[in-house]
């Protein structure tokens, strides 16, 4: 998603993005099915954040979506990765040069993952709840 980023009039439907949706359907199953793998929740994650900062205002038509599956990963996962690519979509989306109307949802999908974050943090420790880095070498499990 990051290489093939084209520049395409804000006002255009972006090719890429198009695409996108027509493979969600595919991330979201490989997702529900092999989610309890922490490295491929960190994949999508990170796909989905790439699909944020790629495609900027081109993806406003797949905030519903990905809004969606970070909440709902996260809470049932339980990953650090879905709170990386959340903020992404905060950062992205929550700004003021952004139609009153998305940063209204953006605000009610910040609520949402506060919420699933405290119901964690009252079943689990901080340090309890899995958040690594996947580099090239492998991964690092962080303090």
């Amino acid at each position: 998603m990051q290489t093939v980023s084209p520049y395409v009039d804000p006002q255009q439907p972006h090719p890429a993005v198009q695409l996108v949706q027509e493979l969600w359907p595919y991330v979201y199953r490989t997702l529900a099915a092999f989610g309890q793998h922490q490295m491929i929740s960190e994949a999508v994650a990170k796909h989905i954040k790439n699909i944020i900062y790629s495609y900027r205002i081109h993806c406003l038509p797949l905030l519903p979506a990905l809004a969606d599956v970070l909440v709902e990963s996260f809470g049932h996962y339980k990953y650090g990765c879905f709170l990386w690519a959340s903020g992404a979509l905060v950062r992205q989306f929550g700004h003021e040069e952004i139609p009153a109307a998305t940063r209204q949802a953006i605000w009610e999908f910040v609520d949402r993952q506060c919420r699933a974050t405290f119901v964690i943090l009252e079943l689990k420790k901080p340090n309890e709840i899995p958040d690594r880095i996947i580099l090239l070498v492998g991964p690092v499990n962080l303090p």
